[in-house]
């Protein structure tokens, strides 16, 4: 690839490119001004049409040496262009990258495996969300009930510990005698 393909890749634009634009630029902008100024003189001084003439003519010549001065500083500013815009031989770019790494059939057949082994394990992850999820929420549906008895569980508890084991023996004696005086009736 040549510097100016990279320049544009990098930057939207060649060194040159920018070179010859400023160029133009600068020369229509003085070519410009110079005759609006001519014309301005010959508008405002009411000058014979030979003079005026002269003075068109003398205006493109005008232009040009005026150009040419500027070349020395023009050529100063290209110079800051190039260095500024421009892209060194040596240095790869991001796209030069790839080339220089150079993958081969295998590098692409594991690259494949990998990528087929992550599917593989992407699809039995998603599998096993799907089963969580339905395994909390059967435990979301039988959570209320899970509630209930745990209640029931806590009412029987508290029943127990208000009976006094003292006052259960005696009746379970008041009963047994009751019971056995009734059979030695009988």
């Amino acid at each position: 690839m040549l510097n100016a393909e990279y320049e544009i890749q990098n930057f939207g634009f060649s060194v040159e490119q920018m070179k010859l634009e400023r160029r133009y630029v600068i020369k229509q902008h003085l070519s410009s001004l110079l005759k609006h100024l001519v014309n301005s003189l010959i508008k405002k001084s009411n000058l014979s049409q030979d003079t005026s003439i002269k003075l068109i003519n003398i205006q493109k010549d005008l232009t040009e040496k005026m150009f040419a001065s500027f070349e020395k500083s023009l050529q100063s500013i290209e110079k800051l262009d190039e260095q500024n815009f421009s892209i060194p031989a040596n240095v790869l770019l991001h796209q030069d990258l790839n080339h220089a790494k150079g993958y081969t059939k295998d590098d692409e057949d594991k690259l494949q495996n990998k990528v087929e082994e992550l599917k593989k394990q992407f699809l039995e992850n998603s599998v096993m969300i799907s089963a969580i999820e339905a395994e909390n929420n059967k435990y979301l549906e039988i959570q209320s009930i899970i509630q209930e008895e745990l209640k029931v569980f806590q009412t029987v508890q508290e029943t127990f510990t208000a009976i006094n084991i003292q006052n259960m023996r005696q009746m379970v004696e008041n009963v047994n005698q009751t019971l056995n005086k009734s059979n030695s009736k009988n």
